[in-house]
C-alpha cells in the first residue's frame, strides 16, 4: 500500500487532490497542520489508493458542494507564535465540513451565499474545532450517517438544542432499530427516534380521584415562570369539565398583583380564595376549605440556589400536606438550570413537572435530557394566556413530538 501526502490551503482542497491523483476510493490516514516553506499554515493528509473505509460522508458533502467551496473555503490560520500540529481523524473531516454548513445556516445563509471567506474563516482554533465540536469529531455513530438522511436528521437534532453527544446517541439507536433495508426511510427513522425518546419520558398518569375525596396540589417553582397562571388553568378545567368546587390558597403575598390576578380567577370559577400572609395562617387556612373538592396552593417563587427558600417550602409542604407538588418551570431554561431545579425542588417535596410558556419556546430538545433524567413525572403543558384552552396533560408521543419539533403545540393528546 502506497501513501501519498498532500497539502493545501483548506481541507476542501487537499481533499480534492486525493480524489484526483488517487481516485474516489482512496483511504485517508490522518489530517493536521502544518507549517509551509514561508511560514504559512497548511493542512496536509496522508491517504493511499487502496480501497478502504473512506470518509464518504466528506466526498458527499464536498460533491453536492463542489461550486460553493471557492467561496466557502475555510482558511487555515496558525497560531500567533510557535509551530502547531493537531491529529484530526478520518471522521473529523466531515465534522467539520458540517459544522461549517451548519454555521452558515444559524447566519441564515446558504453555502453559496457567503460574500467573503472571512464569514466562514476558522484560526487554529477553528481547526482544532471549538471544546463541544470535539464531541462530534470522534463521535462513533458518524461512521453509520452515512446517508443524507441521518445526516439531515442529526443536523435537525442539533437545531433543536439536542446536545451533541446525545444526539449521536439518539440516532444511532433509532437508526439500529430499523431493519437495513428501511435506514433510509427517513418517515421511518423519526418515527423511532420519536419512539425512543417517549419511552425515556416519565410523564404522569391521569389522576382518578375517589367520589367526596378532596385533593390538595401545591404549586412551586422560580419566579415569573407562570405558577399563577397555571393554577388559574387547573381550576378552570376541574370547574368547568368535572364540575368541582375549588378553594384557592395563595401564599404568594409580596407580589401583589397575583392576589389580584387569582380573585379574577376565583370569580370565574366560583372559587373560595384564603390569602395567608404567614406561614402560621396556612393550616387554618386549609381547615376552611376541608369541604371543597379541590384546594390549589399558590406560594411565593424560589431560587433553586438559595437555602433558606429551600427551607421555608419545605417547612410550607410539610404543614399542607399537598396530595402533589407541581414543579413548574419555564421552557426556555437552559438544559443546565432545569436539571439543578428538578434536583433542588424534588428534595423538598416536588412530586410532578409543570412545563409552562410553550408559546414562546424556541428549541425544546433541550428539554430530552433533564426529562429523562428527572425522578419527577410530567404532569402539565402549558401554552398562552387563556386558562380555559391553553393546558395540555403530558402524553408521552405527543411530548416526544412536541421536543423533537415533530408537533404543534395545539395538536390535542
Amino acid at each position: 500500500m502506497q501513501t501519498k501526502t498532500f497539502r493545501a490551503k483548506s481541507i476542501q482542497e487537499a481533499l480534492q487532490l486525493v480524489r484526483d491523483n488517487l481516485g474516489p476510493d482512496a483511504c485517508v490516514h490522518q489530517t493536521r497542520e502544518v507549517r509551509g516553506l514561508v511560514g504559512r499554515r497548511l493542512i496536509e493528509v496522508e491517504a493511499s489508493g487502496k480501497v478502504g473505509e473512506i470518509n464518504r460522508i466528506a466526498e458527499a458533502w464536498t460533491q453536492t458542494n463542489a461550486g460553493q467551496l471557492s467561496q466557502a473555503t475555510i482558511e487555515v490560520n496558525g497560531p500567533t507564535a510557535g509551530a502547531h500540529s493537531s491529529q484530526l481523524d478520518e471522521p473529523s473531516i466531515a465534522s467539520q465540513l458540517l459544522d461549517a454548513e451548519l454555521r452558515l445556516e444559524s447566519n441564515g445563509l446558504e453555502p453559496g451565499q457567503v460574500t467573503s471567506a472571512q464569514n466562514v474563516a476558522t484560526s487554529t482554533e477553528g481547526l482544532e474545532i471549538e471544546k463541544e465540536s470535539e464531541i462530534s469529531l470522534s463521535r462513533p455513530a458518524s461512521r453509520q450517517f452515512r446517508s443524507s438522511v441521518s445526516q439531515e436528521i442529526w443536523k435537525d437534532l442539533i437545531r433543536s438544542g439536542v446536545e451533541i453527544g446525545l444526539a449521536d446517541t439518539l440516532l444511532n439507536q433509532a437508526v439500529q432499530r430499523c431493519a437495513p433495508e428501511y435506514r433510509n426511510d427517513a418517515w421511518l427513522v423519526r418515527g423511532q427516534l420519536s419512539e425512543l425518546i417517549a419511552a425515556q419520558l416519565k410523564v404522569a398518569k391521569p389522576q382518578e380521584g375517589t367520589l367526596h375525596e378532596q385533593r390538595m396540589v401545591a404549586l412551586v417553582g422560580p419566579t415569573g415562570v407562570g405558577k399563577t397562571t397555571l393554577l388559574g388553568k387547573i381550576a378552570a378545567r376541574a370547574y368547568r369539565e368535572s364540575g368541582l368546587q375549588v378553594g384557592i390558597v395563595t401564599v404568594d403575598t409580596w407580589r401583589g398583583a397575583a392576589v389580584e390576578q387569582l380573585l379574577e380567577f376565583a370569580e370565574l370559577v366560583n372559587a373560595q380564595l384564603e390569602v395567608v400572609s404567614s406561614i402560621k395562617q396556612l393550616a387554618p387556612a386549609l381547615q376552611r376549605l376541608r369541604e371543597f373538592d379541590l384546594v390549589l396552593i399558590d406560594t411565593a417563587g424560589r431560587s433553586p440556589n438559595d437555602h433558606a427558600q429551600m427551607s421555608d417550602l419545605k417547612e410550607l409542604l410539610f404543614i399542607a400536606q399537598p396530595h402533589e407538588a407541581h414543579l413548574v418551570l419555564s421552557c426556555n431554561a437552559s438544559q443546565t438550570y432545569a436539571t439543578n431545579a428538578i434536583e433542588k425542588f424534588s428534595e423538598v417535596g416536588a412530586s410532578h413537572l409543570c412545563i409552562s410558556k410553550l408559546d414562546d419556546a424556541g428549541n425544546l430538545g433541550q428539554w430530552i435530557a433533564p426529562m429523562s433524567a428527572s425522578l419527577i413525572p410530567v404532569m402539565h403543558l402549558t401554552h398562552g394566556q387563556d386558562i380555559e384552552k391553553d393546558l395540555m396533560s403530558a402524553n408521552p408521543r405527543h411530548l416526544a413530538s412536541i421536543l423533537l419539533g415533530h408537533a404543534t403545540l395545539a395538536m390535542q393528546e
